[in-house]
């Protein structure tokens, strides 16, 4: 008869080859995706100053994966933002950022806006980015 315990150490390897057999099929996936994020990512930054600091925030908290300056990819575009808070005082501004931190939903529709690794700070300037912009057509 065999050892129980060999036969869980056993299965939970087996358990872990398929992980990472997993992690390396979607690694291929996002591969192939990336001519598509990359044309993305040249529409967004041929839109805004490089040389901002708050859009190097943009860059590294990974908002452009979901928003746009100027149509929709995920989330709203940055304009669109921008045209409905044009009025947007402290409170709302502050409100804003702590939907940026902890996510939404139905504020743009029925797809959720998931939490954000940033802090309130980051998130009021990322708030405050957005909406300095122009509101030029969409």
């Amino acid at each position: 008869m065999s050892d129980p315990i060999i036969f869980k150490k056993k299965i939970i390897t087996v358990v872990l080859v398929i992980c990472v057999l997993l992690q390396f099929g979607f690694l291929g996936v996002i591969a192939f995706a990336d001519d598509e994020v990359n044309e993305v990512i040249r529409k967004v930054d041929s839109t805004m100053n490089v040389n901002d600091p708050v859009y190097s925030l943009f860059k590294t908290k990974r908002c452009s994966m979901c928003h746009a300056v100027d149509h929709t990819l995920i989330g709203p575009p940055f304009r669109a933002i921008s045209i409905r808070y044009k009025d947007a005082d402290d409170t709302q501004i502050r409100t804003l950022a702590k939907t940026v931190m902890y996510g939404g939903i139905r504020n743009w529709g029925e797809v959720p806006m998931p939490a954000n690794s940033v802090t309130l700070s980051e998130a009021e300037l990322l708030v405050r980015w957005i909406l300095r912009l122009s509101h030029g057509e969409l």
